[in-house]
């Protein structure tokens, strides 16, 4: 981002004889300048220690409540400590007085911290319109505008977050998955491709691209895309979870069962896992583990209607015709289109 109205790290070369440091907490000595406080406060900030920083621009804001510039980087350090409350307060008073492009960003950045995701394009608009030249503030409305379901308008946003940063990977990464919203695969294959030019250790690209693939049907490919994210991030039980599916939809299932069982082990509630890992279990002949693991994803999430007509299906095989029609009606109930096929069928529902 340009640092076009940017005052954090304007560190001016002052002497160091008020203020000293013990025990990484820092000591005011009293009736030092306003301004002598601000500036160790940007050392303080640079150095990421936040709490010394909050407290030394609490001081110079005591000492000079009309202090501009602290109340920006006193925001910018209460939000990198997760007040966000405070960062929103202390934006406002900078916009009230000295509106900036930047304080519209920061205050819409700490907004979406606390949900308040309307407030927050507010702001980020305000901010593209005090300075259109910043990449991140774009990038930031396109972030919106997918989660409003407005791919297209996303799109845009991205395009000109691009236009203004060509290596802004994750932009790249974003763009793609908006396209792929819109079932736009081949372009949102590119976009994940050139994010990962950009940045080769971005797993969830990686993870993204696989999702495209086992979507075209290309499980190998798929697959492989997978096994990229996991390399990256062991831990990675989404990319566990994607993979086993696409296994799965290739026809091996032990090797699913596998890849569903480390999801599990790294995430014990990951609802999603434990419906597959039935899927899987139930294919393998393993009809009462499989109930199991359907069981434990409805007791994760009680709304989980797949889980309810995965488990009537495997009641049904086992001739526990009452407990597959119950079953199937509270999926119905949830939603399934599928379910209330099969209750009009086998319930005379």
């Amino acid at each position: 981002m340009k640092n076009k109205n940017f005052w954090i790290f304007i560190l001016l070369i002052i002497s160091c004889t008020s203020l000293y440091s013990q025990k990484d907490e820092v000591i005011i000595t009293p009736n030092i300048s306003a301004e002598n406080a601000y500036n160790q406060a940007l050392f303080y900030l640079e150095k990421q220690q936040y709490q010394n920083a909050i407290k030394l621009l609490d001081y110079a804001i005591n000492k000079n409540p009309s202090f501009v510039k602290a109340y920006y980087n006193r925001g910018i350090a209460r939000f990198q400590n997760n007040d966000y409350i405070g960062a929103i307060a202390d934006f406002t008073r900078v916009i009230d007085k000295e509106p900036s492009a930047t304080a519209y960003f920061y205050r819409g950045q700490a907004k979406i911290a606390v949900n308040d995701i309307d407030a927050a394009l507010l702001d980020f608009l305000k901010s593209a319109e005090k300075d259109p030249s910043i990449a991140e503030v774009h990038y930031n409305i396109g972030v919106i505008k997918f989660e409003q379901q407005k791919y297209e308008e996303a799109i845009k946003s991205f395009d000109t977050a691009i236009n203004l940063k060509p290596d802004y990977a994750y932009a790249y990464n974003d763009r793609g998955s908006a396209k792929r919203q819109l079932n736009q695969l081949d372009e949102a294959i590119e976009d994940y491709i050139k994010a990962v030019k950009i940045n080769p250790n971005m797993a969830f690209t990686f993870n993204n691209l696989g999702s495209i693939k086992k979507q075209q049907g290309k499980y190998e490919e798929a697959i492989s895309f997978y096994n990229k994210a996991i390399d990256l991030k062991p831990d990675y039980y989404i990319a566990y979870n994607n993979r086993g599916s696409a296994k799965f939809d290739s026809g091996n299932y032990t090797e699913a069962l596998a890849d569903f069982n480390e999801a599990i082990r790294i995430k014990p509630d990951y609802v999603f896992a434990y419906n597959n890992r039935g899927n899987a279990k139930y294919k393998l002949n393993m009809y009462n583990e499989s109930i199991e693991d359907y069981t434990r994803a409805i007791q994760l999430d009680a709304n989980y209607g797949f889980a309810y007509m995965n488990r009537g299906i495997v009641k049904e095989q086992l001739r526990d015709e009452t407990g597959a029609c119950e079953d199937w009606q509270k999926a119905a109930e949830l939603g399934i289109e599928n379910a209330k096929v099969v209750l009009k069928d086998q319930c005379n529902k």
